[in-house]
């Protein structure tokens, strides 16, 4: 291949992947209340927000962040830290659902979807039929698939969740609004 069509090649294809990437939505400032609000936090007596077990047994700080092996966040964090953790992992959500959503979203099915993929976790996400119903233009079905998300894993056992109930009911809602 001539040298001057393949430069063009990467070129173009460096600004359509600029273009993508500009286009990608991000969640509104009212999705995110609405996440911070469904995620919660604990604080300890100094204000700061202090590490707890989420309903699946797992040590979360923050608004839902998931600490890792390598993270110590010690006796807590402050407000900003807790929101700079947020912000990643929303970041992280948002990516998911911009690389792998093929069909236009409104600025509330966007924000439900980030709500949803930050609580299941983005491989859940890409793996499910929410999203193959979504891309196959079905958003009335996506958004009823939403309702089946109410399980959580505790010692190894699928059980019904009434907190995820009631998050997948404000989901849904949200996505529909």
């Amino acid at each position: 291949m001539d040298n001057k069509l393949l430069m063009a090649l990467s070129l173009g294809s460096l600004i359509a992947f600029i273009g993508l990437r500009m286009n990608a939505k991000k969640l509104s400032f009212g999705g995110l209340q609405k996440l911070k609000e469904l995620e919660g936090s604990v604080r300890g007596t100094s204000g700061l927000h202090i590490p707890y077990k989420d309903s699946a047994d797992l040590w979360t700080i923050g608004y839902g962040h998931l600490i890792k092996e390598n993270e110590d966040f010690g006796e807590g964090i402050p407000d900003d830290q807790a929101d700079a953790l947020l912000a990643h992992d929303v970041k992280v959500a948002e990516n998911v659902i911009n690389a792998n959503v093929k069909v236009p979203l409104t600025q509330n099915e966007f924000d439900a979807l980030v709500m949803f993929t930050f609580n299941v976790g983005n491989n859940a996400f890409k793996n499910s039929t929410l999203l193959r119903k979504l891309n196959a233009g079905d958003k009335q079905g996506a958004a009823d698939e939403l309702l089946r998300w109410t399980k959580i894993t505790l010692n190894g056992e699928k059980i019904n969740s009434a907190g995820l109930a009631y998050r997948r009911d404000v989901e849904r809602d949200y996505f529909l609004a």
